[in-house]
């Protein structure tokens, strides 16, 4: 929901970053985008950002349990806590 809320002005503030002066300001880019190409035109290349959401947060949750699972088990060995 968020990306998909938010996407629009990804693309329309990385085409103000790659140094496109045809748009003098995010609002007017974002106009031309459309004008041009339409509302489809700001969620061009959203799929592969959605794929690289899904990864990236697979990669945080096994990492993060795995940091669980070191960490729980060092404080057992220390008597820090019961198992």
């Amino acid at each position: 929901m968020a990306t998909s809320a938010t996407y629009p002005y990804i693309v329309v503030k990385s085409r103000l970053q790659a140094g496109s002066a045809q748009y003098p300001s995010a609002w007017a880019g974002l106009q031309a985008i459309i004008g041009k190409e339409g509302v489809g035109g700001l969620y061009k290349g959203m799929t592969t950002k959605l794929v690289q959401s899904v990864f990236t947060a697979a990669i945080l949750f096994a990492g993060q349990k795995r940091v669980y699972e070191v960490t729980k088990k060092t404080m057992v060995a220390a008597g820090m806590v019961k198992a």
